[in-house]
This record gives structure tokens, C-alpha cells and sequence, in this order.
């Protein structure tokens, strides 16, 4: 569900899936807003469906929008740090993440994807994960719209973040074949 959200503190809101989580700093204009949609509410009858397609075929893919978006957009005197982790199904592990940088403007880094969550199907092959921890930052330049001082914020907007995800106990051929990241472990 979107939420819009204003903040009666000094400080970042965070909005993840409607959970508020806020990031204090002491700035004294309104809190700019970390903005997310989740693209699908995945129900428990869904995840039994899904443990069945896992162990049907030889290593089937399914693609999982977590996000329609998820954005940081700040004005000129804040920043704000997305720090969210994006995990797959039971059953399941992460072949690679998908998204699209929307809009980026102002002073911006990321978006990064980390691998966590690590797991051994096979000691032999390299290591699976559940967990991408997908981390970007926006940051205004710090200087006032007044005294004609060239004030600007930032925004960095993802769109259509997902995951291909493939079964968890698919051998190191499987994700081979279905073009699978293959991050370093831990």
C-alpha cells in the first residue's frame, strides 16, 4: 500500500511496506520522506504455491517485484540513507535483482547490491543467498535558498525493483544456465 507521510519531529522518515521507522538529525526544516510501493502482498496460501513450483520443475525461475518504487527525495539541508533488505521465498534463492533507475538528481551514490543470508547447497560449488541488502543515499548540498546561494536537493528513485529468484536447492549448472549472479561469499 503507498503511504504519504508528513513528520511532526526533526528528523528522515522511513516508510517500509506502511511500517514508519524514523532517522533523527537536527535539522530544522520539515523531514523529507523516504517513499516505497510494495508491488504485491505475497499471502500464506501464496508461499505454499510457490514451495511446490520450487520442487516441480529442473530449476525454474520466478520473477518477484517486492517494489513498484522506492525513493529518497530531500531538500537542500538533508539526506537520506535507504538501507533495505530484499529477500526471497522459503524454498527459494536469489538468481540475480532487477530494477530501473527512474530519476537521480543532485548529489546521490548507489544503488549497491550486497549479498547476505549465505547458505551451501553443494560444498563443492560456490555458495547460495536469500538476502540482497540494496543500499543508496541522497544528499542536499547543504546550502540555503537565501543570500542567493545556489540551493539544491536530491532525489534518486528506483523503479520495478525485484528478483529473480530460483529454487533453493537448484546445483550451481541450474543457476549457471539461468544467467545467476554469483557474488563472492562471505
Amino acid at each position: 500500500m503507498l503511504r504519504y507521510g508528513s513528520v511532526n519531529f526533526l528528523g528522515v522518515l522511513l516508510i517500509v511496506n506502511g511500517i514508519a521507522v524514523p532517522h533523527l538529525s537536527l535539522a530544522q526544516e520539515p523531514a523529507p520522506l523516504v517513499e516505497t510501493k510494495a508491488a504485491k502482498n505475497i499471502k500464506a496460501n501464496d508461499i505454499a504455491a510457490l514451495k511446490n513450483l520450487a520442487m516441480a520443475a529442473a530449476a525454474p525461475t520466478l520473477d518477484y517485484t517486492v517494489y513498484e518504487y522506492i525513493e529518497c527525495n530531500v531538500d537542500w539541508l538533508h539526506y537520506c540513507d535507504a538501507n533495505d533488505p530484499v529477500d526471497s521465498f522459503e524454498g527459494w534463492q536469489i538468481c540475480r535483482a532487477f530494477f530501473t533507475v527512474a530519476k537521480q538528481d543532485g548529489k546521490t551514490s548507489g544503488p549497491s547490491l550486497t549479498a547476505e543470508k549465505w547458505f551451501t547447497v553443494d560444498p563443492v560449488t560456490p555458495r547460495s543467498f536469500s538476502r540482497y541488502m540494496l543500499k543508496f543515499h541522497a544528499e542536499g548540498n547543504g546550502r540555503p535558498p537565501i543570500l542567493g546561494e545556489d540551493s539544491k536537493g536530491a532525489i534518486l528513485r528506483l523503479e520495478n525493483v525485484g528478483l529473480v529468484l530460483i529454487p533453493a536447492q537448484a546445483s550451481y549448472a541450474d543457476r549457471y544456465a539461468a544467467g545467476c549472479d554469483v557474488p563472492t561469499g562471505p
